[in-house]
This record gives C-alpha cells, structure tokens and sequence, in this order.
C-alpha cells in the first residue's frame, strides 16, 4: 500500500504555517546538491522529499547532516542507493519533488472544516520501532517520512508500520546485505486524513493510498 500526496507547486500559508511545494530541477543524483526555497521560512522547515524515477538502482533521497544541511532557505540533497543489487552508487540526474512546511502542529482544510493533518519530527529514530502519538485521531489517516539525514553513512528508509487512528510507528531499515543496526537520524514526517480537500488560498490537496 502506497500512500501518495498531491499538491499545487508553490509557496503559501497553510493554517498560518508557512510551506513550499514544488521541484528542484532535473539537478539531483549521487553528489550533495543546494538547491534554494522560494518561500523565506525564518526557521529550519520540516521536509519531505521523494525521487520520480529510478535508473535501474533502487534509491532514495538523503538529507545532508552536515553545515549547511537544512537552513531556513536551502536544503543539500542527494540520491543514495542502495547496495543490494551492486556496490556501484553513481546514480543519473532526478528530479525530486518535495514540501517544506515550517513548524509543527495541526493543518486545517476548508472543507470539510477540520484539521485534516499534522506535522512533525523525530530527532533519534533508529532500527528500533518508536511509536509517534498524534495530536488527534483520524477517520483514514495517510503518513509520509520519506527524507532522512546522514549522520551514518549505511544507505537507510523509514519504514511505516501499524498506523491507528492516533499513532503510528516507525523505524530505519538497512538494505537486506547490512547488518541491520542503524544509529540515530532526524526524520520529519506528516499526515493526512486520506480525500480532497481546499486549501485556505484555494490550491488543491488529494491524499490517499
């Protein structure tokens, strides 16, 4: 079961938090790549960032960990695959989506009127499961933690396991070929009552699974 999320590209305010939506160019691949916000956040936004494509490799997107890694006005990305299938990581240009959205809390629709999702972050996932409670209980939420740092260098995703109403957990998950064990990184994460829904300066928002 995939979840996915749609949304207008752009900047905006979202129940008064600021995000940005878009894409960073057909630009990212296996070296770290800048690439700047339109929005001028005046914190460190959570980020979310997924990969179109893929060369053959499986992969994913990584965040850098490292000064400058995620400011108030740029992130330092890179494709990262995995080891299983070769030992080669050289890996073509992609073009990532992503949604930057400042601060943590609740999100509000226009219709129907009521908080339709949340945001927030975990700073010390590792391999073992660490259940998040939520701020409220959804009908047919839909989570999204598809960005990690690199404070270790072993390819790594989050993994999303046992969503309820109120909670969910999630862990790091090393390709099959590693030994599994996976120190601490930052994930940010969001999520969504699963339907369309309005946003307050009229863009679209469609999220399911």
């Amino acid at each position: 079961t995939v979840g996915y999320l749609a949304i207008d590209a752009g900047a905006g305010y979202w129940s008064g938090r600021l995000f940005d939506a878009g894409y960073t160019g057909n630009v990212v691949n296996n070296a770290w790549r800048d690439f700047s916000f339109d929005a001028s956040f005046t914190a460190v936004p959570n980020l979310l960032a997924t990969t179109g494509r893929s060369d053959g490799d499986s992969a994913h997107v990584r965040i850098s960990s490292t000064n400058p890694s995620l400011a108030s006005w740029n992130a330092e990305l890179k494709i990262e695959e995995d080891t299983t299938y070769d030992a080669e990581l050289i890996h073509g240009n992609e073009d990532v989506g992503y949604l930057a959205l400042a601060g943590e809390g609740l999100l509000g629709g226009i219709a129907p009127t009521q908080k339709m999702g949340e945001v927030g972050r975990v700073s010390n996932l590792t391999d073992d499961p660490q259940t998040v409670v939520l701020q409220r209980s959804y009908t047919n939420p839909v989570v999204f933690a598809q960005l990690i740092s690199v404070r270790e260098g072993q390819p790594a995703i989050a993994r999303i396991t046992d969503v309820q109403s109120d909670r969910f957990t999630m862990y790091l998950q090393e390709p099959s070929n590693l030994g599994g064990a996976h120190d601490w990184e930052r994930v940010s994460y969001a999520v969504f009552e699963a339907g369309l829904w309005e946003l307050p300066g009229g863009g679209q928002l469609e999220v399911g699974s």
